[in-house]
This record gives structure tokens, C-alpha cells and sequence, in this order.
């Protein structure tokens, strides 16, 4: 039982104490074996303590879940419970676990030990949101008082399945409000009786009635539609969970071939889209859905590489197999210290062991002593004099010779901030064009990098952008593409662009006075347009982007330059007969942006191809999410206006680069956030351009290296 543990640990020899005031060790660390103890949960089926419980609390498990056959009478709980504290190492008695959802799965009420609550489809039927959150802390009080520490509940999952499926009547329900609302008051009941509480089960398990604790689960669904839909009672809820459970699920948007629980890609996308940086825990590893990955201590250290923080095993002999395979692991090297001090920290805080204590059994010197320290979204500082300063990039931590350990961050809250130390790393800055350079001038040196001297060949525009970079793709490589404002512009183009051999394709009308070798593509629509660009290209197309022509496409020319992406304009409250017979017969992926819901639904409704995303209008969002498909980076693009853009396409597009417009010479707030959060290896090279601007700024922006929270 966890109670009053602070008070406790500061009373008993060789365990944490809060804080001195001289900011000295005042615990024993924990052993590499205690600290292995911490992460790993396993049931107790038994109504006594025997020889196997006590072993299991003194050496290999820092919870344990009680399940039906241990729980016959408040007396015997509370009997079982102390034996249990008795026997775990001083001041760090087990975490107490159990599943009480109400319903079926109500392990305390099928006994009559507590009150018995109605299942959760019941409850939303019964009760409003208030009046579930009374009763979830009359149980919760009861719970307590035998001394349960942690409830896994309350369940998130959206279903509307028959009561006897895996999930069915254990969900509120399917509209992601209602199981927000209510989940929520399940869970600030559980907290107003002082009990530890879990969402369950990410990413959905009611998007499957198979069960896996008897077969593998497989489901399709979006990253979209996971973020949107089946997150959304997460958000609600996040404030009263402290945990949250992760299923054996397999999703193949997410992970194709491992189940959540044990996949890092699965992990991080929760954390990433819920900001989430508390406890994370398996459903049961004895299932058959993870049996056939792996066996169940090997499952036990994937998921904790994978950046899951309590392991819930099937058995004691499996919690003392999986603790001995993770302890190798530590030993061997295969899971880095630094990942078992953070997930045995984020099981601490479950406990209430939280700051300068945790940091004790961890074994790691007061925060104002560290070198070196990340904080709780992965960012470095180097603590220097008691101050923490913001360290930019791998290099320059290796300078200063430190290894970054992880405080909580209230710990390095306590510390003044001080200015970032300078970047080891920085832009290698190329100027394609200086400031107030003609873009025509730019074109001619673009052309002629391309087709060597006195040979250029150009696209000029008066219509879309977006329509002329997907052509340029067509063209050979180093094509200029020169927006032209009116007739009088695109003619002095073709005078000082083409060369005896050259070629002027316009996109859209030929205005009179033009001469030499003229190719035109005439554009009655925009959608027209589009669609006779993707024909002119021959090679197969495999994205497709479906945009609003009034969405501002900047951030998207170089990717659409590209020989496999096309572009099809339609406006947001309407779909062009065209763009539907266009997409019915395509099998790659479609983006949208800028449209309309209904627009979008139409579009994704009526193709049979692999769905794509909706892209992001904000530009921020937009910049990360062209980085993160893969579609820009790592490089960029620093330019004062669209001529110098277009004029540097070909080289943005060979170097992926992201093109990021200036604000009179300097980059946008939101430009230097995008490019400082770029996920780069260790020693990467930052290549950088600049059209029009002084490329100083460029130079001097610095770019951290991303930190795993793993």
C-alpha cells in the first residue's frame, strides 16, 4: 500500500528522503536489480500470502494486481496487502493494482467487498457525468481503505458492440464526447478518494471484437482518424489519468508488424499528439496477440525500449523470468540506463515518490550538481554553476564531455535559465540570389547551370504557380520557373532567358510580342490546367494533391516538383466532375488541402486507393508536416517572394528543401520553430540557401539535434 510514503521514506535508513536543505544524498540509490523491480506489475491470484507473493514484492515486481481469486473479505485483503509492504524492500512497498471497471470486470465488487457499480454502458445511461463521479468516489474510497493504490480504469474505448465482446458494454458508448465526459468522471471520482488511476486501452481496442488474449487483432484505421476520433476522449480526460494502458493491438498505420505495446512508432505517436509524459503500461504480455511476437520476457524489455514504462506480466514466475531478461539487457548494454531511470521514474510518480527523492533512488546527484540534464520533453541544458542552459545540438554537449541524465521538471524548475550555449553546428548557407537581384537575371544563371552557357530553357506563368512547378518536373533538370505578372514582364523573359537553342514554355495565354521558340499550354481553368500537366507528364503518378486554388501552395512547390506528385485544383464547396473521374482511377495516395468537409469526405469516399492526409493550412503545421512524409528537409530555402522561389526550384527540389519565406530579411517566428525541431541524426549536414535575402540570419540560425524521450 502507498501511503504517506514520503513520510515514511524520510524515517527509514537507506531509503529517499524530500530534499535537504544542503542538497545532499540523503537515500541509498536503488540496485540495478531494484530499479528493474520498479517497472514490472504481476498479478497475485492467491488469498494468502505465500512464499512466491512475498518474493514476488521483495525482489521482482514494483506492482501488484490482484485478481479475482485473491479477494475474498475486506479483513483478508487488508492482510494480504500488509504482508505484501512488509515484505518489499524498505520504504518501497508495491504498488497495489487492480481492475475495477464496474460491470463485468469488477474484481473488489463480484466479491462483495465493495459496492458493485453497473457497467460503464449503465453508468452513461444512468447517471449524468456528476452524478458518476460521486459514485466512482464512494468506491474509490472503499478501494482505498482496504489499501488499493491504482485502479485501471477508466475505459476510453469507443464501441457500440454487444455487452458479451471483448469490450462491448465496458465502454460508454461510440461518440468520443460522451466517452470523454464520462471516462473523465470516472477517473476524478477515482482521484478524489486518493487512488492512482489508467486509461485503457490506446489506440482502440473497441475498433476490433477479436480478443487478444486469444488471438492476434489486426485493424485498419488512419493515423487521422486515431488522432481525431479515437484520441479525443484521451484529451478530455488527460487531466484526471495517470497512467495510460496500451493495447496488444496491431495497427497497421501505425505499426504493421508489432502491437502498440510493443511498438516505438505506437508510443511516440501517443505521446506525440497527446503530450503525453507520464506513465505509460502494457495490457497483460501472457496474451496470445503478443505470445505470437515474441515470448513474454523478451516482449516484457520491447515494450520498455519501446518507451512503455510498467510491464504487466501474466504470472510471478513470468515477472521474475522477465525481470532477469531486462537486468541482461541493462548489462549487456541493449537498453540504455537512461531508458529504465526514466520509465522507473514515471513508476515512482505513480507511487507519489516524485523530484530531488526520485532523483535519490535513481542514483543521481542533486540537479544543481548534474553537468547535463534532460528535461521532460527530451530537451538538453547544461547545468553550468547552477544555472541550466539550453544546450542546441549533439556537438556541442560533446564538447562540454557529458552525458545528459533525466530530472523531473520541477527539479530543473529550481534552477535559474540562462542564455542557450552556442551552436557547435550551424547552416552551410549557399546564395542563389543576393538582395535585389532580378529574378530574370537568376533565371539565366539557373538555365545555364542546367544546359551550360548560351543554352536556357525556361517556364514562364501568368497562371498558378503550383501548376507550373508540377511541370517543371517534366523538363529537364535545372529548369527555371519564372512567374510572370502581365505581357510585358513574360516578353522581357523570353529576350533575356532564351538563347539560340532555347525554349519558352508558357503556361497559359501568349501574349503578343513574344518571339523565339514558343511552347504554350493553354489553361481555360485551373482544374483544366492541372490535369493537363499530370497528362503531359507520361510517368506514373503516385500522390496526388487536391487543393483550394486559394490556399497559398509556397511551402509545397518543391515536393510538387517532383516527378511523382500532381496537383489538381478544386475549389472548397464544389468537386469537379474532372478531379472525380480523375481520382475514381487512381490507386496512389490523395491529400487534400484547404477544402471543405464535405469536399473531402466526397473525394476520400470515392477512390479505392490507400487514403492520404488532410494537409495542414497553418504554415507552421504545414512546414512539419511536409518534413515528417518525408517531403523536405534537411535543407531549406530562405527567400524574399515567389519569383526567387520559382527561380531556385530545381535546386530546392534535388535538395528537398523546405521553402521558407522572410519577413523584411528575416525569417518568421514559426520558420526557426520548424527548423530547430527537425529530427536530425548526429552529425548531419544542414545545407542552406538563400534568394534575395542577406543569408547572415540563415547562417546564424542554429539547429538542435531532437532528443528521443526514449
Amino acid at each position: 500500500m502507498v501511503v504517506a510514503v514520503l513520510a515514511v521514506l524520510a524515517l527509514l535508513p537507506g531509503v529517499a528522503s524530500p530534499p535537504a536543505p544542503a542538497g545532499a544524498q540523503t537515500c541509498q540509490p536503488l540496485t540495478d536489480a531494484q530499479l528493474v523491480a520498479q517497472v514490472i506489475g504481476a498479478p497475485l491470484r492467491t488469498p494468502v500470502a505465500t512464499a512466491a507473493a512475498t518474493t514476488l514484492a521483495a525482489e521482482h515486481a514494483g506492482t501488484v494486481v490482484l485478481l479475482g481469486d485473491a479477494i475474498t473479505s475486506a479483513e483478508q485483503v487488508r492482510g494480504l496487502i500488509d504482508t505484501l509492504d512488509a515484505s518489499a524492500p524498505a520504504g518501497l512497498p508495491p504498488l497495489i493494482a487492480v481492475d475495477e471497471e464496474g460491470g463485468r470486470v469488477a474484481r473488489f465488487g463480484r466479491a462483495g467487498v465493495t459496492v458493485r457499480l453497473p457497467s460503464a454502458r449503465q453508468q452513461a445511461a444512468m447517471w449524468t457525468p456528476e452524478e458518476l463521479r460521486g459514485q466512482a468516489a464512494a468506491l474509490g474510497g472503499q478501494m482505498a481503505d482496504l489499501g488499493v493504490d491504482w485502479d485501471l480504469a477508466p475505459v476510453l474505448d469507443l464501441t457500440d458492440a454487444p455487452a458479451d465482446t471483448v469490450i462491448g458494454d465496458r465502454s460508454y458508448g461510440t461518440d468520443p464526447s460522451v466517452v470523454g465526459a464520462y471516462g473523465t468522471a470516472f477517473a476524478a471520482g477515482l482521484r478524489d478518494a486518493g487512488l492512482v488511476t489508467n486509461g485503457k486501452h490506446f489506440p482502440d481496442h473497441g475498433l476490433t471484437t477479436v480478443d487478444t488474449h486469444r488471438d492476434v487483432a489486426s485493424v485498419e484505421v488512419s493515423r487521422e482518424a486515431i488522432q481525431q476520433h479515437h484520441l479525443a476522449p484521451y484529451r478530455v480526460a488527460a487531466d484526471q489519468l495517470d497512467s495510460i494502458m496500451l493495447s496488444h493491438l496491431r495497427v497497421s498505420s501505425l505499426d504493421p508488424s508489432l502491437p502498440a505495446s510493443l511498438s516505438a512508432v505506437a508510443v511516440d505517436f501517443l505521446r506525440d499528439e497527446l503530450g503525453w509524459d507520464r506513465a505509460l503500461v502494457t495490457d497483460d504480455l501472457s496474451m496470445q496477440a503478443v505470445a505470437s511476437v515474441a515470448d513474454q520476457p523478451t516482449a516484457a524489455l520491447m515494450a520498455l525500449q519501446a518507451g512503455v514504462d510498467v510491464l504487466l506480466v501474466g504470472t510471478p514466475d513470468g515477472a521474475a523470468a522477465a525481470h532477469a531478461r531486462i537486468l541482461s539487457a541493462l548489462d549487456d548494454g541493449s537498453l540504455p540506463v537512461e531508458r529504465l531511470r526514466q520509465a522507473v521514474r514515471r513508476a515512482l510518480a505513480l507511487k507519489g515518490i516524485e523530484g530531488a527523492a526520485a532523483s535519490c533512488l535513481l542514483g543521481l546527484p542533486p540537479v544543481a550538481e548534474a553537468r547535463a540534464a534532460l528535461d521532460g520533453d527530451g530537451g538538453v541544458v547544461a547545468v553550468i554553476d547552477g544555472v541550466r542552459r539550453p544546450v542546441p545540438d549533439a556537438q556541442t554537449l560533446a564538447r562540454r564531455g557529458a552525458t545528459p541524465v533525466r530530472y523531473s521538471d520541477v527539479e530543473l524548475a529550481s534552477l535559474p535559465l540562462g542564455d542557450p550555449l552556442v551552436s557547435a553546428r550551424r547552416f552551410a548557407v549557399g546564395v542563389v540570389a543576393g538582395v535585389g537581384a532580378d529574378p530574370l537575371d537568376v533565371a539565366v544563371q539557373r538555365a545555364e547551370q542546367s544546359a551550360g552557357e548560351g543554352h536556357g530553357r525556361a517556364v514562364a506563368v501568368t497562371t498558378p504557380a503550383p501548376i507550373a512547378a508540377a511541370l517543371a518536373a517534366d523538363l529537364s533538370d535545372g529548369v527555371p520557373v519564372l512567374p510572370v505578372a502581365d505581357s510585358a514582364r513574360l516578353a522581357a523573359a523570353a529576350d533575356r532567358v532564351l538563347a539560340e537553342d532555347g525554349v519558352l514554355t508558357v503556361v497559359g495565354p501568349v501574349p503578343e510580342g513574344v518571339e523565339g521558340a514558343v511552347e504554350a499550354i493553354a489553361v481555360d481553368a485551373p482544374v483544366v490546367g492541372a490535369q493537363q500537366v499530370w497528362d503531359r507528364r507520361g510517368a506514373p503518378v503516385g500522390t496526388v494533391v487536391v487543393a483550394d486554388p486559394g490556399v497559398d501552395p509556397t511551402l509545397l512547390l518543391p515536393w510538387l516538383a517532383r516527378r511523382d506528385v500532381a496537383l489538381l485544383l478544386t475549389p472548397a464547396d464544389r468537386l469537379d466532375a474532372g478531379v472525380a473521374d480523375r481520382l475514381a482511377s487512381h490507386d496512389g495516395t490523395v491529400h487534400t488541402l484547404g477544402l471543405g468537409d464535405a469536399v473531402d469526405a466526397a473525394i476520400r469516399g470515392g477512390r479505392e486507393g490507400a487514403d492520404g492526409e488532410r494537409i495542414p493550412t497553418d504554415p507552421r503545421a504545414q512546414a512539419t508536416w511536409l518534413f515528417e512524409v518525408g517531403a523536405a528537409g534537411p535543407a531549406v530555402l530562405a527567400h524574399d517572394g515567389l519569383a526567387h522561389l520559382m527561380a531556385a526550384l530545381p535546386l530546392a527540389r534535388d535538395g528537398r528543401a523546405l521553402p521558407l519565406p522572410t519577413i523584411d530579411g528575416a525569417l518568421p517566428g514559426w520558420a526557426e520553430g520548424v527548423v530547430g525541431g527537425w529530427r536530425l541524426p548526429g552529425g548531419a549536414t544542414i545545407a542552406g540557401w538563400t534568394a534575395g535575402v542577406d543569408p547572415t540570419p540563415v547562417a546564424d540560425l542554429a539547429i538542435p539535434t531532437y532528443w528521443s524521450r526514449r
